[in-house]
C-alpha cells in the first residue's frame, strides 16, 4: 500500500520555512537519509517503530520525534490501525516529493519498482540505504 499524504501547509504558505503533511503510513519505509530537511513526526493514530541513530523507538499517539537531516532512519508500522502522523519538514519542500510519489506511484512500480522510487527520491535529496520494497 502506498503512503497517503494530505497537505496541511506547503512551503509556498510558509515562505519556504517548513511544510506540514498528514501522512498515513502504508508500509515499511527502509533506512534512508534526508539531505536537505529536518523532520518532525507527531503521532495522531496507530503506532510506528522508528530506527534512528542505531536504536529502535516506538511512537504512539501524542508522541513527538525529531529526525535531523543527514541521520539515517527507517519507519515501520506496528499497529493494526494504519498509523497517521503529522510530518513537519524544515525547510519546506518535502511536499513536492510526496506529490511526485503519489502522482506517479503506479507508473514507478511498472517502470522498475523500488529502484524507480529510489531514483525519484534522489531527485528530492533523499537517499535510500536499502532499496524500498
Amino acid at each position: 500500500m502506498a503512503p497517503e499524504f494530505a497537505l496541511k501547509a506547503g512551503s509556498e504558505d510558509t515562505g519556504g520555512g517548513y511544510s506540514v503533511l498528514e501522512v498515513t503510513v502504508g508500509g515499511d519505509l527502509p533506512l534512508h537519509i534526508h539531505h536537505n530537511v529536518d523532520e518532525v513526526l507527531y503521532m495522531l493514530e496507530g503506532e510506528i517503530e522508528a530506527t534512528f541513530d542505531g536504536r529502535v523507538y516506538t511512537a504512539k499517539p501524542g508522541d513527538f520525534m525529531l529526525l535531523p537531516r543527514g541521520i539515517p532512519h527507517a519507519v515501520r508500522p506496528t499497529s493494526d490501525v494504519a498509523p497517521r502522523l503529522l510530518q513537519i519538514s524544515s525547510p519546506g519542500g518535502f511536499e513536492h516529493f510526496a506529490e511526485d510519489l503519489v502522482e506517479s506511484f503506479r507508473s514507478l512500480q511498472d517502470a522498475g519498482g523500488p529502484q524507480a522510487v529510489s531514483e525519484l527520491a534522489g531527485k528530492h535529496g533523499i537517499t535510500f540505504l536499502h532499496t524500498p520494497s
